[in-house]
């Protein structure tokens, strides 16, 4: 996740981390026993996209540049959502995983 996508998604997906505990705990667990539960990558996944197209109100133009220096393509609504929201999701597992290593009581 690059500084853009940071300073537009970052306090979001810290939201969404903080709302949704038993997700969280349950991805953080998942990444300690060494992979990652489908149930909260899905619960995430709603998610993430409704945080992507909550901002792209905002921020459509910035995130478009973004999206054509990320993939080369000039920025469909539907697709670049889409690659938006994987970023989104991959930010929270990377959390997830970083998380699950600092926990020492689970």
């Amino acid at each position: 996740m690059n500084s853009t996508l940071h300073r537009i998604f970052g306090q979001g997906i810290k939201v969404i981390i903080r709302t949704h505990r038993h997700a969280w705990w349950e991805l953080k667990k998942e990444y300690d026993n060494g992979g990652y539960s489908h149930t909260a990558f899905g619960h995430f996944n709603n998610l993430a996209n409704y945080l992507v197209l909550s901002r792209l109100k905002d921020h459509k133009e910035e995130l478009g540049h973004v999206y054509v220096k990320l993939t080369g393509k000039q920025a469909k609504d539907e697709e670049m959502t889409t690659y938006l929201s994987n970023i989104v999701i991959e930010e929270i597992c990377r959390r997830a995983e970083v998380a699950a290593r600092k926990t020492r009581n689970w």
